[in-house]
């Protein structure tokens, strides 16, 4: 595969932009309180032309859009219209409330309230009609509806003290497109979780900025929480990703057992339950971790191939629940490779523990990583058995048409049929890029439609499997595509891997790159825990013509 490289998803999941694509909210009135409004809306209109015509004159000012329509446009325009009242240089206004932003406020303003500028408080009334919430007009007085309002976002928030001002932290979650209301598709448990570590890191605006509560899980959410777990664990500067001080921190807790509570100190209980939660398991929203706690990291553990499930949230459970890989260092029992095997490097394989090793049925170009000659014997010889991969380049979107599918398919049956593969097999096809939804309704869906039929059509001679991040597994399964699912979890930092639970149907998990062995059994793997829905092929028709 081609993820030796992992980086951090070309775009960031900003909140409702990206969450409610589609769904139509008409007008204020019509708009829960925390929902951008989609239509037209006149207040959103006011508010627009007002930061137009206010600081229209402004060095390079990027105008807000005239339409009456909440967008990043107009949220990032009210920001820069801040930024200019706080003083910054107009040489770095732009738009984004970043830790520069967050100082100059605090020192200049402050919490928002009555009596403070008139401009600032019309930015801060702009900010909540764009979230559905009114704000008297937006005339520049902390009136009653405004405070009344903000008493009402900073309750969506998850704030419960009632106050009806904004400090800084909370003004720059006015200032976003995050939704402090439960969105479609979002889980209220989810939304509780979010909710709660607004309210319990809130006053730490040096690292937490305040989240949505939209009950999304989203790269936002995940980094809001892996955020608050790295400051209990006592990393001064979070970084909401999960690095080798974090996993060194986890690694060295004592794990959370049943009758274990949170009792003042730092909230690991809490935070463990919201970890369970944003992975889509029903745990309890409490300070103890009980019997049925127990029972859900336990289902987990199993759930993910985490040995032993012992229902404690140790170490690699920890890491498994923050990050799509989990703890590199943590045992696996399969593997896949591009280099072939020889009996040396099978020797080595099996003394890591693999039981059962993926191979490529074709080459890309000039690069030799098919199965040779006499390798399914050595395979086999080792106690090994072999999943077989199909990949050409599979690497960019424009790859994925239903033509290329038709092919692709052809090319993986004489392949295996050629190495002697039985008709049980399952071949994984693969998706070796971070495909996002709009790439897996346009692109992969159809490649894999058209293989699909195509196979049918040759009379089912092989099954299919897929390889890519966990929403590409997921809607291929659901669509009824693939059996079983190869994920590419070593790409933990693609948008694909980020807020998915991985696939039911996973067979294989691929989570670190590894080199082990010295001189002829050197050789350089990825690391899979197999779940044992595919076992994988422990002997072939033809071993001799191979």
């Amino acid at each position: 595969m081609s993820y030796e490289t992992v980086r951090i998803g070309r775009r960031a999941l900003f909140g409702l932009a990206g969450a409610v694509a589609g769904v139509a909210l008409i007008g204020r009135a019509e708009a829960a309180p925390g929902l951008p409004p989609r239509l037209f809306d006149d207040m959103v209109l006011r508010a627009q032309r007002w930061v137009n015509a206010t600081y229209g004159n402004r060095p390079k000012w990027k105008p807000a859009p005239e339409d009456g329509r909440t967008g990043t446009d107009t949220v990032t325009a009210l920001v820069r219209a801040l930024q200019h009242e706080v003083g910054m240089d107009p040489s770095v206004v732009n738009g984004a409330f970043g830790p520069a932003t967050l100082s100059l406020v605090t020192e200049k303003i402050g919490q928002v309230a009555a009596g403070k500028p008139a401009n600032i408080i019309k930015i801060a009334q702009s900010g909540l009609y764009c979230k559905g919430y009114p704000g008297d007009q937006i005339g520049g007085v902390w009136g009653a509806e405004t405070q009344r309002s903000v008493s009402g976002l900073r309750r969506d928030m998850g704030l419960t003290d009632g106050r009806g001002t904004l400090t800084p932290n909370e003004l720059r979650g006015l200032l976003t497109m995050d939704a402090y209301q439960l969105l479609p598709g979002g889980v209220a448990a989810v939304r509780r979780a979010q909710q709660w570590l607004n309210q319990r890191y809130a006053s730490q605006p040096a690292w937490f900025a305040m989240g949505p509560a939209d009950g999304l899980v989203t790269r936002q959410s995940l980094a809001r929480l892996v955020s608050a777990v790295q400051w209990e664990l006592g990393i001064t500067s979070p970084t909401g990703e999960v690095g080798p001080a974090t996993l060194a921190g986890l690694r060295k807790r004592t794990p959370i057992t049943v009758g274990d509570a949170d009792a003042g100190g730092a909230p690991f209980v809490q935070l463990l339950h919201a970890a369970l939660i944003f992975n889509r398991n029903e745990a309890p929203w409490s300070s103890t971790f009980s019997a049925a706690s127990a029972a859900q990291v336990r289902k987990f553990q199993t759930f993910v191939g985490l040995l032993p499930a012992n229902g404690a949230g140790d170490g690699y459970t920890w890491a498994s629940l923050l990050i799509a890989n989990g703890d590199p260092s943590r045992p696996a029992n399969a593997a896949d490779c591009s280099t072939p095997l020889t009996p040396a490097r099978a020797a080595t394989l099996r003394a890591a523990g693999a039981t059962v090793v993926g191979r490529y049925l074709t080459n890309v170009g000039n690069f030799n990583k098919k199965l040779q000659p006499g390798e399914l014997a050595t395979v086999f010889a080792a106690g090994l058995r072999v999943f077989p991969i199909y990949q050409t380049s599979a690497d960019t979107a424009s790859y994925f048409t239903a033509a290329q599918g038709r092919a692709d398919v052809q090319a993986a049956i004489a392949a295996a049929r050629g190495y002697g593969f039985r008709n049980d097999t399952i071949i994984y096809f693969a998706v070796d890029y971070d495909a996002y939804p709009a790439d897996i309704a346009s692109g992969v869906l159809p490649y894999f439609t058209a293989l699909k039929a195509t196979m049918d059509a040759a009379g089912s001679p092989y099954r299919v499997g897929a390889y890519g991040v966990r929403n590409v597994c997921i809607q291929l399964e659901a669509a009824g595509l693939a059996v079983t699912s190869f994920v590419a979890d070593i790409a933990h930092g693609y948008d694909g891997n980020l807020g998915y639970p991985l696939p039911s149907n996973w067979a294989f998990d691929q989570f670190a790159t590894v080199t082990l062995g010295v001189d002829d059994a050197r050789i350089e793997f990825d690391k899979n825990v197999a779940s044992g829905r595919d076992p994988g092929q422990a002997s072939v028709e033809q071993v001799a013509a191979t």
